[in-house]
């Protein structure tokens, strides 16, 4: 977490306003052809990052359809 701290503390201030996008509940199986297991919700890794995110007023958003 020390390194995802310091990326968000230098992209902050930055003259840019950047925009995360996560993978929501209907998130491809097999992306890129690689099988990946998920739970049913976002892991803790993803909540955290989420509350980061949130404490340096970035904006985020979780994809609510697939994509693909």
């Amino acid at each position: 977490m020390p390194t995802i701290f310091f990326w968000l503390s230098t992209i902050s201030q930055m003259l840019i306003q950047p925009y995360f996008i996560f993978d929501g509940q209907d998130r491809p199986w097999f992306p890129g052809g690689y099988e990946r297991s998920y739970g049913t919700g976002p892991s803790l890794l993803v909540q955290r990052f989420q509350e980061l995110l949130n404490a340096f007023g970035f904006s985020w958003h979780t994809v609510g359809v697939s994509y693909i």
